[in-house]
């Protein structure tokens, strides 16, 4: 199994599990335990989908005992760090994979301030489905859960990066 797999796999867990903020926005126990695995840690309260994503992708390579490809993000809290070591490695929608990044910049943003991981890729049609923390079904983002979100393609800036350890298979 891959490391994209298991990823995806701890982030489909934590929908199981029902996270969401709890004492206020971005707050909680959850959010507490995603900001403090992050490198640098950061304080509960900041937006965490992307502390979401690195805790998912550091459980399953502890799982699996390799190394996380991600940890050599610079600022593993920050969408745009994600995009600026990866995004070499960005593939067309119909070329993602089940477990990669995929990045958005939602509101007119000049940088990517939004990532999940996909969970079921662009078919014939311009949707695709993605596991992301601080979402809900009523926002784009920041939102108080991780979720399966439908997304569309065209609607807002969509980049889509291929897990750093598929690159080399």
């Amino acid at each position: 199994m891959t490391l994209a797999a298991v990823a995806l796999g701890f982030l489909a867990a934590e929908i199981d599990h029902g996270v969401r903020e709890e004492g206020g926005n971005n707050r909680g126990p959850r959010i507490r335990k995603y900001a403090a695995n992050i490198d640098p840690p950061m304080p509960e309260g900041l937006a965490w989908c992307a502390m979401a994503v690195q805790y998912a992708a550091d459980e399953a390579a502890a799982v699996l005992e390799v190394a996380n490809p991600l940890d050599a993000v610079r600022q593993e809290a920050l969408v745009q760090s994600y995009f600026d070591l990866l995004h070499g490695d960005q593939v067309a929608p119909a070329d993602a994979w089940p477990g990669d990044l995929v990045l958005y910049k939602f509101n007119g943003s000049a940088t990517w301030n939004h990532i999940g991981l996909v969970a079921r890729v662009p078919g014939r049609g311009d949707t695709f489905t993605a596991l992301e923390g601080n979402t809900s079904d009523e926002n784009e983002r920041e939102g108080d859960a991780v979720a399966r979100k439908r997304r569309e393609l065209g609607k807002y800036p969509v980049c889509f990066i291929a897990w750093p350890s598929r690159v080399t298979e």
